[in-house]
C-alpha cells in the first residue's frame, strides 16, 4: 500500500491526488514504524539493543566499540 502511494505521490499531477496519496503514505509508514519498534523489542534482546542503540547515538564512539559482541 505504502509503496503504491508513494508511486502515485511522486507522478502526481494534480493537488487532490498529492494530498490524498501524501496523506496516505504518512500514515502507512507511521504505523509501520510504530509496529516495527514495538516487535523489534521482542526479537532482540536488551542488552543488543542498547550497544545498538549506543552505536547510533554516538557519533564520536570508536568503531571498536560498536563492533565487539555483547557478553
Amino acid at each position: 500500500m505504502a509503496a503504491i502511494c508513494g508511486v502515485v505521490f511522486g507522478t502526481a499531477h494534480t493537488t487532490s491526488v498529492i494530498l490524498v496519496s501524501g496523506t496516505v503514505l504518512s500514515v502507512c509508514t507511521n504505523l509501520f514504524s510504530s509496529t516495527y519498534h514495538i516487535y523489534q523489542s521482542e526479537i532482540f534482546p536488551t542488552e543488543v539493543r542498547a550497544t545498538a542503540i549506543d552505536c547510533v547515538t554516538r557519533s564520536h564512539a570508536p568503531p571498536a566499540r560498536c563492533s565487539r559482541s555483547p557478553g
